[in-house]
């Protein structure tokens, strides 16, 4: 058992702000690759396979090695660190596969790599929500209390103040939530955080695994569901990108303004001197040979 809680909120909020950096986060370059394409192309060559395929080991290193620089994760001890390891092993096993048409099951092309990301922020957002601290594989997500470690149990209470999360990731969930946990739930009356978390993180990007439709093709109701959801996420995907750009541009010219304006600043001053004379206000002076540093040859 870890001695300390891990960060989940903190390792999502990085892995959110990788996600939408148009900005290359080692190159600060304005003409960088964005910060996805960036790990992307630095992971791969991790094992210096340079597959343009990404492998379990190559995406594992690389995300501890940004956890590490930009969370607490640097700072914790190695039982986090092995627990985050296993989110990201279960994040990548869940998506490695989950695009039609993407090459090798064993290995993560860059699509697969960007639904990875998302899927692993949200598998933090429920790890956080349900105090998790350690996992394991082969083995039930851990959570303590009262001094002792037991598996994490989802119980209606639990499912239902969940809800409006799995939501906000895009889940259709009509009525109320009793029913549709109601078809998770086992004799107990509860599920194991495990299959509850597998079932909410593939609801959530179930549109992903469902090829585009031919053009005028007769779509059931839960067919265009998914087709509109795998719509919504393109559309939210490039506006987001064009957010970021329009962020970067503007903190582009904002530099650019600050730099002509301390040019102009400089050029002004320059030829303020050039009309002055020795002994006006404002002439530069200089200290008398053997004075003390501080004393201005003007003031004898």
């Amino acid at each position: 058992m870890p001695q300390e809680v891990p960060a989940w909120k903190d390792y999502g909020s990085c892995l959110k702000v990788i996600r939408k950096n148009t900005l290359g986060h080692k190159s600060k370059s304005f003409a960088s690759m964005n910060e996805v394409d960036e790990l992307f192309a630095g992971f791969d060559g991790a094992d210096k396979n340079g597959k343009g395929t990404l492998a379990l080991g190559e995406v594992t290193k690389g995300l501890i090695v940004e956890l590490k620089d930009r969370t607490r994760l640097k700072n914790s001890d190695n039982l986090v660190v092995e627990t985050v390891e296993e989110a990201i092993r279960r994040a990548y096993n869940a998506t490695k596969d989950l695009i039609p048409g993407t090459g090798r099951a064993d290995q993560m092309e860059h699509e697969e790599f960007k639904a990875m990301l998302i899927y692993l922020e949200r598998f933090f957002e429920l790890l956080h929500f349900f105090k998790v601290v350690e996992l394991e594989k082969g083995k039930p997500a851990l959570t303590k209390s009262g001094g002792e470690e037991h598996p994490v149990l989802v119980f209606d209470k639990e499912f239902a103040l969940c809800a409006p999360m799995i939501k906000a990731w895009g889940v259709s969930l009509p009525g109320k939530p009793s029913d549709h946990f109601a078809q998770l739930k086992g004799p107990t009356g509860n599920c194991n955080f495990d299959s509850f978390a597998q079932w909410a993180l593939q609801k959530s990007l179930d549109f992903l695994s469902v090829p585009e439709p031919p053009l005028g093709a007769l779509l059931s109701p839960e067919q265009q569901e998914r087709f509109d959801r795998a719509a919504h996420y393109k559309s939210q995907m490039a506006k987001e990108e064009e957010e970021a750009k329009a962020e970067m541009e503007a903190g582009i010219n904002s530099t650019k303004a600050l730099m002509a304006k301390n040019e102009a600043d400089k050029l002004a001053a320059e030829e303020a001197l050039k009309r002055i004379k020795p002994g006006d206000p404002g002439y530069p002076t200089v200290a008398r040979r053997g004075a003390p540093p501080s004393s201005l040859a003007g003031r004898y």
